[in-house]
């Protein structure tokens, strides 16, 4: 067996780099330089280098959530926009003018102002919720408990 040196790896034509890219055998070279220094082998082109850190990085969506105010003033979430527009017959280009800013809004939908949500924050029940909290408006029950308390 002929000896691997994690100095020579990515370098081009050295015997190391050879073993591992350049040879019948390359497959099974790397995977005995793996064992023996750690890291990973990439793809670049035609060849592989290696890369001694990995990091591990969270997977990241393919798309993004956005929030939309709807006509009837709900908030709706949007996981994916083309099946949403899709489904709606709504045009994806009037819409995504409507996200980029161009538009203020189309077919009644625009943007809620804010961060997006994350697909972890979506409540389980419907995928829809009020805008207003009707708790807190003034109602004649709330006016009662208003009158209760004493004025000075």
């Amino acid at each position: 067996m002929r000896p691997l040196f994690k100095k020579d790896i990515n370098k081009k034509f050295s015997p190391t780099w050879l073993l591992c890219n350049d040879n019948s055998k390359s497959k099974t070279y790397r995977t005995i330089f793996l064992e023996r220094f750690g890291g990973r082998f990439d793809k670049k082109g035609l060849y592989y280098i290696w890369n001694s850190k990995i990091k591990s990085q969270p997977p990241v969506p393919k798309g993004r959530t956005i929030q939309m105010l709807n006509g009837a003033g709900e908030i709706v979430v949007i996981e994916n926009i083309l099946k949403y527009c899709r489904d709606n017959k709504m045009s994806r280009g009037a819409f995504r003018e409507v996200l980029s800013g161009k538009r203020k809004s189309y077919k009644g939908y625009r943007l809620v102002p804010g961060e997006p949500v994350s697909v972890d924050s979506i409540p389980e029940q419907s995928e829809k919720q009020p805008i207003n909290d009707l708790e807190s408006t003034n109602t004649p029950e709330n006016k009662e408990n208003e009158s209760d308390t004493p004025e000075i």
